[in-house]
């Protein structure tokens, strides 16, 4: 697996970061079930 460095965003591009971790806001299930699959 390759690994990623640290992402470079500057922090005027945003006001706020949401994290939906339990779905809530979008269902993730069909992304997790490829990925596990895989």
């Amino acid at each position: 697996m390759a690994t990623v460095g640290p992402l470079s965003i500057p922090s005027s591009s945003f006001s706020a970061i949401i994290f939906d971790c339990d779905g809530t806001l979008v269902d993730s299930m069909p992304a997790h079930f490829d990925a596990w699959c895989e």
